[in-house]
């Protein structure tokens, strides 16, 4: 399965917030981020390391380009990609756009 990491699970990938297998995941390069989801990533860190993590995000996830106008969400649906997050907002939004995929990083990877 292909990953569209929201912020929330980016900040906790960075932090080192999860499970083990999260890593394996995402260096199998099957968690990719988008422009929105670093923007708020990026609000997250410390303003000294704002461009080594920029950096590291942009070299550890494949980039996936959509329209400027265009959030995660509409992104993730476009793609066929599932929105991995750590926030009940997606669960809240999925149960009114069905075909909204979303996983919760706490619920580890699926196979």
């Amino acid at each position: 399965m292909k990953y569209l990491g929201d912020a929330s699970a980016l900040i906790r990938i960075l932090r080192k917030q999860v499970d083990e297998a999260w890593f394996a995941t995402v260096q199998r390069g099957l968690v990719s981020i988008c422009e929105p989801a670093v923007a708020e990533a990026l609000l997250a860190a410390d303003a000294r390391d704002y461009t080594a993590t920029e950096a590291k995000l942009e070299a550890t996830y494949p980039v996936a380009v959509i329209p400027d106008d265009v959030g995660d969400l509409t992104a993730a649906i476009r793609l066929k990609m599932t929105v991995l997050h750590e926030d009940s907002d997606f669960e809240t939004i999925a149960r009114y756009v069905p075909d909204l995929k979303h996983r919760r990083m706490s619920k580890g990877p699926e196979n």
